[in-house]
């Protein structure tokens, strides 16, 4: 399975929010994965939702690093960075 990291992030306000979906496959076909560990500024973390969602709620001024880790699992790698800022 191939899997992304969207990088698409929502920041708003002083509090605000970082945001973004993992999922699998390709082009039309894309699957949302559940489950996986997504990590903020090496420090926050959270489990994908059943949509492949997650979110961080507060993450603070400034720039953040979002990094998602696979299962260890033979089968699963990255077709794009698994980490983003």
């Amino acid at each position: 399975a191939r899997t992304y990291l969207d990088g698409s992030f929502t920041l708003g306000g002083w509090g605000g929010s970082v945001s973004g979906q993992v999922y699998q496959g390709e082009g039309t076909a894309r699957v949302p994965v559940e489950g996986v560990e997504v990590v903020l500024n090496r420090s926050r973390r959270t489990r994908t939702d059943s949509q492949g969602r997650y979110s961080f709620d507060n993450p603070g001024a400034g720039p953040h690093a979002i990094e998602a880790q696979l299962p260890a699992r033979d089968d699963a790698y990255f077709t794009s960075p698994s980490n983003v800022q």
